[in-house]
């Protein structure tokens, strides 16, 4: 019988907000964050900050969390074991 993986966020023990905070980075959600729930997944290792410049007249540099590919597979994986929820 196959083992089923622990959601990402949850193997490396965050808190439910965390959960639902890396969820929606995943997918493609990146805004209205907590600096300390970004800190704490960054932490963890289950995002990045990757550092962006706005398009616009001036020059505006923000921080933007991103998933790194072998979690977002590791999550996508996760998700897939779930059951349907219809």
């Amino acid at each position: 019988m196959p083992t089923k993986s622990l959601h990402p966020a949850a193997a490396k023990g965050c808190t439910r907000v965390q959960i639902e905070a890396f969820e929606r980075i995943a997918t493609g959600d990146d805004q209205g964050h907590a600096p300390a729930t970004l800190a704490a997944l960054e932490r963890r290792g289950l995002i990045m900050l990757h550092e962006t410049l706005l398009p616009g007249d001036f020059a505006v540099r923000v921080k933007v969390p991103v998933v790194p590919l072998a979690v977002h597979y590791a999550w996508c994986s996760w998700c897939a074991e779930q059951p349907d929820p219809s």
